[in-house]
C-alpha cells in the first residue's frame, strides 16, 4: 500500500537514507539480523512489488518481498520475514512456495528468515544488545592489538568474553565491538541479563 507501510525505523548505514523500515517486531528483529550480517552490504524495505508469469509448471504469482539487499558478492536476495514456519497459513504458504520457485528458475536468491530461528539460543537478542558497541570506532592499532591477545580464543558466551576481557585488561566496550563485528567467535544462549555489564567493571 501507499507510504507510510512501516511502524517504526532503524538507523544503519547499510540504508540509502540511513534508516531501515519495519511494519511488525518480526520484520523488526529481521532487519537487525540483516544490518549484523557482514555478507550484507545494502538493505531496502519493501522496494519494489515483484510478478512472476504463469509458466507450464508454475502459477502467476505477486509478491512484495519484505526486503531486498545487496550481497557482498553483488548479487541481490529477496528476504521475507516470517514468525514461524508452523505459524503461516496453507494459502500464505503456498503463495511463498510459488514465489520461491519461480526465484529459482530465474536464478534470483530468495530467503525466508524466521523469527523463532533468529531467537534460539538468544541470538537475535545478543547482537541487539550488541548493536550499540559495534558503531564505536577504535584505533586500528587497538584493534590489532586486541586481536593478537584474544583472535585465537575459542568460542564461547558473553560472561566468558567478560572473564577475557579482565584477565587481559582490555575495555569491555572494545570486546563488544569485536563480538559484535564477528571479529571473536561468540557462542549464543538464552541471556540472564537484562542488559550487558558496564563497560567501566
Amino acid at each position: 500500500g501507499p507510504l507510510p507501510r512501516f511502524i517504526g525505523l532503524i538507523p544503519t548505514g547499510k540504508a540509502d537514507d540511513g534508516v531501515i523500515a519495519f511494519s511488525s517486531i518480526t520484520e523488526l528483529l529481521v532487519a537487525l539480523f540483516l544490518i549484523w550480517a557482514r555478507w550484507v552490504v545494502k538493505i531496502l524495505y519493501e522496494p519494489r512489488k515483484v510478478t512472476f508469469t504463469a509458466t507450464e509448471d508454475l502459477s502467476e504469482v505477486i509478491g512484495w518481498p519484505d526486503f531486498e539487499v545487496l550481497l557482498d558478492g553483488g548479487e541481490i536476495e529477496f528476504v521475507n520475514a516470517k514468525y514461524s514456519d508452523a505459524s503461516m497459513r496453507e494459502e500464505e504458504r503456498s503463495q511463498l512456495e510459488t514465489f520461491d520457485a519461480h526465484c529459482r528458475a530465474h536464478a534470483q536468491r530468495h530467503r525466508v528468515v524466521f523469527r523463532d530461528a533468529l531467537e534460539k539460543n538468544g541470538f537475535i537478542e545478543t547482537i541487539s544488545l550488541l548493536r550499540p558497541y559495534g558503531l564505536l570506532e577504535f584505533p586500528d592499532p587497538v584493534i590489532a592489538g586486541a586481536m593478537a591477545i584474544l583472535g585465537g580464543l575459542p568460542a564461547t558466551h558473553l560472561e566468558g568474553w567478560q572473564e577475557r576481557a579482565r584477565e587481559a585488561l582490555l575495555p569491555l566496550d572494545l570486546v563488544y565491538h569485536l563480538l559484535y563485528r564477528q571479529q571473536l567467535p561468540l557462542a549464543y544462549r538464552p541471556l540472564v541479563h537484562t542488559g550487558l555489564r558496564k563497560c567501566r567493571d
